[in-house]
């Protein structure tokens, strides 16, 4: 009965070592001291490593990113950010960017083999009879820092519309690959993520031609 005892206690100790007590679980507790509830589980889910890791599943993951994008990404939010009225924008049809952004995140490789990040961006693209207006937004899922930006172009400064297939360097070192589109000018260094649009080919060819025609004028 005692050498019964004592392999369980061992066990229970091992257990521990190997979960709760580990140097990982040590970590993750201390990276998510003071955070939201939320904030807590996106840390564990991209922190979190070992036996009996708990986390979030990658779908509760995604629905994550989903709540919080749609404080953001309401296209008569942007406009009101830049001051337009849609009539005034209407040389093509507003073109709207997502996706995640790995330098300084957390990240990770979900079961799908796509990759996640605590970084997210939305942009919007507006069209007028002389400029190309933007707004973006860039939120983090693991705190409460986020930014935006809006600008404009005029069509005879910009030079190119393109996208870079890339990596990033993540908070961890990591690189991972990344996908962004980016325009091209003079003093222009606009640029947002990719990783969460599926034809964005079509928007940007569109975007070119449009340029073509400004140029052509």
């Amino acid at each position: 009965m005692v050498a019964v005892i004592i392999i369980l206690i061992g066990v229970a100790i091992i257990y521990y070592k190997n979960t709760i007590g580990s140097d990982n679980a040590k970590m993750v507790r201390a990276l998510t001291q003071g955070k939201t509830k939320t904030q807590a589980d996106v840390i564990t889910y991209f922190k979190r490593e070992g036996c009996g890791a708990k986390t979030i599943t990658d779908s509760q993951y995604y629905d994550i990113v989903a709540s919080a994008r749609s404080h953001y990404n309401s296209i008569q939010k942007a406009l009101d950010k830049i001051g337009l009225d849609a009539d005034e924008v209407r040389e093509i049809p507003p073109v709207y960017f997502e996706g995640f952004r790995g330098e300084n995140a957390y990240t990770k490789q979900t079961a799908s083999g796509r990759w996640v990040s605590t970084t997210y961006e939305i942009a919007w693209l507006f069209f007028s009879d002389s400029q190309v207006h933007v707004y973006r937004r860039r939120f983090n899922l693991d705190d409460d820092y986020t930014t935006e930006i809006t600008d404009e172009y005029f069509y005879k400064d910009i030079t190119a519309f393109t996208t870079i297939s890339e990596e990033e360097v993540d908070r961890d070192g990591k690189r991972i690959p990344t996908t962004t589109f980016r325009m091209r000018g003079a003093g222009i260094e606009f640029e947002c993520s990719l990783s969460e649009v599926k034809d964005f080919e079509t928007a940007i060819r569109g975007m070119k031609q449009k340029l073509r025609e400004k140029k052509n004028a």
